[in-house]
């Protein structure tokens, strides 16, 4: 049983990696490049990526069966929740942290709640 954990663990952190790519490019593009906020360089991405990332952990993270309405569903309200508390964690003013700091450990904490999410809730 540890070997499967570690194994979905493992391709949880190839889909994310598979994901998140296009997702930064697409935060750098917009916010960057174009000088669109970052809050709706961020939300344009998430709406682009999140078909892919389901579609990755659904075919090769978790290997599910289910009903696709209702976990596809359930990983949106997932990613939305992601979603809100990088965004508020974003606009604290916490003069001891930089703001690349504070995301960087709500993006490695959310990616081990969501992993736990999906494959308690999302993926079971």
């Amino acid at each position: 049983m540890l070997a499967r954990i570690n194994n979905v663990a493992f391709r949880y952190v190839v889909s994310g990696v598979l994901s998140g790519i296009p997702f930064l490019f697409i935060v750098w593009l917009l916010n960057v490049r174009f000088e669109l906020n970052y809050e709706y360089s961020t939300l344009l991405a998430y709406i682009v990526t999140v078909p892919l990332a389901y579609v990755l952990h659904r075919r090769f993270t978790f290997q599910s069966i289910q009903k696709v309405r209702t976990e596809f569903a359930k990983f949106v309200i997932t990613g939305a929740g992601f979603f809100a508390v990088s965004l508020i964690l974003r606009n604290l003013n916490i003069e001891t942290a930089p703001t690349a700091t504070l995301l960087m450990v709500t993006w490695i904490a959310m990616a081990l709640i969501n992993y736990i999410v999906y494959r308690t809730w999302v993926f079971d």
